[in-house]
């Protein structure tokens, strides 16, 4: 998909811009499409299965199931796992159909931008739900001496990593304003 912006200052001048994203809508009929939609259909289950049991968990233990950290990582992997089905599910629903259309009716102009937004959003919450995972992974890293003593340290520094990555990104987009504010004005 490529998308042109001309943008026209109040001093003079025209500023082209684009942006080009290469995003798949279709799936062809192979065996590894085949495979992608089973594992699709295996995270429904798994989301189904962790979410009964996610709610048990809330219902029996009450307010001592919110003390726990790892609770609010397990709930924001499910949330981020029920984003990715809403999309899944919307794909299914509206682009296989509008591209049908499309393939129908060639002379006429499709509008791929929101299908394409929707895609990159996708992609976006698959990225934050890895993460969060990757996070949870560090709970089970206790398999051996030298992994625990690494879980241990990152465990009893969490809140000054916490910090230092709060004021290191707060310099980084200063300075990231900054070159645009500057930059801009010529």
């Amino acid at each position: 998909m490529l998308q042109i912006d001309i943008r026209i200052p109040n001093n003079r001048g025209v500023l082209p811009s684009a942006e080009i994203h290469s995003v798949t809508l279709t799936r062809k009929n192979d065996a590894f499409n085949t495979l992608i939609e089973c594992c699709e259909y295996g995270l429904l289950v798994f989301l189904i299965f962790y979410l009964i049991e996610g709610l048990r968990e809330i219902f029996f233990l009450k307010f001592s199931y919110l003390k726990k950290f790892w609770s609010y990582i397990d709930w924001s992997i499910l949330g981020c796992l029920i984003a990715q089905m809403v999309f899944v599910i919307r794909r299914k629903i509206e682009i296989d159909p509008a591209l049908e259309t499309i393939a129908n009716n060639p002379n006429k102009y499709a509008n791929l931008e929101e299908f394409a937004h929707m895609k990159r959003q996708r992609n976006n919450i698959f990225v934050v739900s890895l993460f969060f995972v990757y996070v949870k992974i560090f709970k089970f890293l206790n398999f051996n001496r030298t992994m625990g003593q690494l879980n241990n340290t990152l465990r009893k520094c969490a809140l000054d990593i916490l910090g230092f990555s709060l004021m290191f990104f707060i310099i980084y987009f200063a300075f990231g304003k900054l070159v645009t504010c500057y930059l801009e004005v010529r």
